[in-house]
């Protein structure tokens, strides 16, 4: 091997190593951050490290999530320019309104929407308690998750008697 290739296949090495393996910052911090959970959940070091992984897990899926719903929204707005492109064609302008509709079907619609959407709400909190309930793997998250679904049971109960209503009565 010539002494050029050589140096070059050393710079690759030495530049894939340094791009691999962490720097003695990002190790520092990663320290504290283990430190920090230590300290406010009074916990040992692996079950820092644990807890610190799925913070970092969840973010991620938070991430994207957020991507998910940017997609939406760009799907959402392509609908809308199609639709305005339709009325367009179909000779209507946007600022026609629709026709004035029932007020008092309106309200009766709102309402529902507000149930609906509170039920909806509720669930997902719902869901979301008794995900980290399952998952939790510190008896104190377990009781903080059984605490909260314990606090949303009767809000619960409520919410989805009022949805099934809801989904009972004809507008």
């Amino acid at each position: 091997m010539k002494k050029s290739a050589l140096t070059a296949f050393i710079k690759e090495e030495i530049l894939g190593t340094l791009n691999e393996s962490p720097s003695t910052e990002e190790i520092r911090m990663a320290k504290q951050a283990v430190a920090r959970f230590m300290k406010y959940r009074n916990v040992g070091q692996d079950e820092a490290i644990r807890d610190l992984e799925n913070a970092l897990d969840a973010l991620k899926q938070l991430e994207e999530s957020t991507e998910e719903e940017i997609e939406k929204t760009k799907e959402l707005k392509a609908a809308i320019d199609d639709l305005a492109k339709a009325k367009k064609e179909a000779g209507l302008s946007e600022e026609e309104d629709a026709p004035a509709g029932d007020t008092e079907v309106e309200k009766k619609v709102s309402k529902q929407d507000k149930i609906i959407k509170d039920f909806q709400r509720i669930e997902k909190q719902m869901k979301t308690h008794l995900e980290l309930f399952k998952t939790s793997e510190s008896p104190e998250n377990k009781e903080t998750a059984k605490n909260m679904l314990k606090k949303l049971t009767p809000e619960y109960q409520a919410a989805k008697k009022a949805y099934d209503e809801v989904r009972n009565v004809k507008v």
